[in-house]
């Protein structure tokens, strides 16, 4: 199992392709029987490709973040036609903004919830068809995780997850039987900028039109509310279901109190440690008059990182920005490149083995080592599950 980033404009907008074990390690594998491909906040400001319809495949679910127009941009969405099947999943002011713009079904225009563990329904939840009749299907989950008393609007994350169908067979005996992965699990290289998969999935050869939407609607005429399975059903998943990746996407930050009671989720699902973290490595900060933090960067992700145990952090929002206006006078930015930020993971490792060691604090988990990416535009890399 493996996800796919592409950095679409070197700022916040990004292409994740979550694939199953058994797909094969090419840019075809997007199409492969449950995969799923998710769009972050596209904008054509510096793009690798100008519009959403270049895009070699079309994804299955877009993301909107939040209403500022660096996240939410007309001119880029409203590329698509205005009878789009790909849902659009979008904060609160993302979705009154976007309705406003009478372009696209309504219906296409879901507004996150704010996301309650005692409340089933906030969770997003879109099915993937199982393989065959007796395995279980997959699942991708959306949860919205806005910071209190935000009057900037900026700081929020969107929790993801992705399940695969699973991988086994029920025999009439009742036994399980788990079909091989295709191809065996093998290291694979971080950023393949040579590879025959990058040059395939840059390729411009797009498909037909109307069997683009036929696929994207077979694949989101099961968007529904996520509700919870009988006891049977539980049991049935839990027994075939595949491993869990978890990607949290908050390019301005949010303090890990905001995160904790996903974080909950995420353990019980087995979706810990944290696949992926989109945070940015710059930070940026006003006045409190003007907002105050505006992009926590590399320091007010540590606490993230580490606690959700965190394999990949991808850096977002730390492209150069153009600082003029009177909002963006007073802004004082302090950057941290990867050397920096994985030099500050490190010492935050070093310090929590101390506590450890010394019993200072039983409740420390062991080390994870973090790796930490910058993607330029265009570029991508593939993670895989741990």
């Amino acid at each position: 199992m493996s996800i796919v980033v592409k950095n679409l404009n070197g700022d916040s907008s990004f292409l994740l392709t979550f694939t199953p074990g058994i797909a094969p390690l090419t840019a075809s594998a997007a199409r492969f029987p449950g995969a799923f491909t998710i769009l972050i906040s596209h904008h054509t400001s510096q793009p690798c490709v100008s519009a959403i319809t270049e895009l070699r495949y079309q994804p299955n679910l877009i993301i909107i973040s939040q209403d500022k127009a660096d996240h939410c941009h007309q001119e880029t969405l409203c590329q698509l036609p205005p009878d789009s099947p790909i849902p659009i999943v979008a904060s609160p002011a993302a979705a009154k903004k976007i309705k406003s713009w009478k372009h696209f079904d309504p219906f296409r225009i879901h507004e996150f919830k704010k996301y309650d563990p005692k409340k089933a329904d906030t969770l997003f939840s879109v099915r993937i068809p199982a393989y065959s009749p007796t395995a279980a299907p997959g699942k991708v989950t959306l949860a919205f995780l806005p910071a209190k008393s935000d009057l900037t609007g900026l700081h929020n994350a969107i929790g993801i997850t992705y399940r695969p169908p699973g991988t086994v067979v029920a025999a009439r005996t009742g036994n399980f039987v788990h079909l091989p992965l295709i191809p065996p699990s093998a290291p694979l290289p971080m950023r393949p900028s040579t590879s025959d998969s990058s040059q395939d999935f840059n390729a411009r050869q797009p498909s037909s039109r109307m069997s683009m939407m036929s696929a994207a609607s077979d694949m989101t005429s099961d968007l529904r509310s996520y509700s919870s399975a009988s006891r049977a059903s539980r049991q049935t998943v839990r027994r075939t279901s595949e491993k869990t990746l978890s990607v949290i996407y908050t390019p301005h930050g949010v303090a890990y109190p905001v995160v904790a009671p996903y974080a909950a989720h995420l353990e019980s699902q087995g979706a810990l440690p944290l696949t992926a973290l989109f945070h940015s490595m710059t930070r940026e900060e006003n006045p409190w008059y003007l907002g105050g933090v505006v992009a926590a960067g590399a320091p007010g992700g540590m606490e993230l990182a580490r606690k959700l145990e965190t394999r990949y952090w991808i850096s977002a929002h730390d492209e150069d920005k153009d600082n003029r206006g009177l909002a963006t006078t007073k802004i004082k930015t302090v950057r941290y490149n990867v050397q920096e930020t994985r030099r500050m993971l490190e010492e935050a490792e070093r310090k929590e083995r101390e506590a450890r060691q010394a019993g200072a604090d039983e409740s420390l988990k062991a080390p994870c080592r973090t790796e930490v990416i910058a993607l330029e535009t265009g570029e991508e890399a593939r993670i895989r599950a741990w």
